[in-house]
């Protein structure tokens, strides 16, 4: 499903996309047509949110790890096997794409893995978090944010600032 975000301006179409991960950083945005602000729905503030723990979870690795090693293992096996009917030139190509896909996957997977367990995603977070704390200890900004709509945790809005 295609999700369009118009300015609440001028109407000017600003954003279109279909699936989306969420992206941590501000999601106040200007119009290009008339520069006024509006929210970006990609955009969360991480200082806001509850820690991503499930980012930081091994299990879709180890998952995505043996879907590879079986992919791999059938690319292998196909190999060696004679499709009937089909041209010798062909024999080839469904054995090399399960391979190549076999193989992507797990090192995709060792790669994700040793991003957690190295502390590299964790400093990554921890620099987001930052950033966005920095931003939301501005008050300015934090004030656009509510009167654009973006659900400002109580601990960062003004005493007796209704949502």
């Amino acid at each position: 499903m295609k999700t369009v975000v118009r300015c609440p301006s001028c109407g000017t179409k600003v954003l279109t996309f279909e699936n989306y991960s969420v992206q941590y950083k501000s999601p106040i945005k200007q119009c290009r047509q008339c520069g006024s602000d509006y929210l970006d729905p990609r955009c969360v503030e991480l200082a806001g949110e509850p820690f991503p723990d499930r980012d930081f979870k091994l299990y879709p690795y180890l998952v995505m790890t043996g879907f590879g090693a079986f992919l791999l293992w059938r690319g292998i096996h196909l190999s060696g096997m004679r499709v009937l009917g089909e041209p010798e030139e062909t024999q080839w190509f469904l054995p090399t794409m399960f391979i190549i896909a076999g193989a992507g996957m797990i090192l995709a997977s060792i790669i994700g893995m040793i991003y957690i367990k190295s502390g590299l995603k964790a400093k990554k977070y921890k620099r987001l978090y930052d950033e966005s704390l920095e931003r939301m200890s501005d008050k300015y900004y934090v004030r656009t944010l509510g009167l654009l709509g973006y659900p400002v945790p109580e601990q960062f809005r003004e005493k007796g600032e209704e949502q």
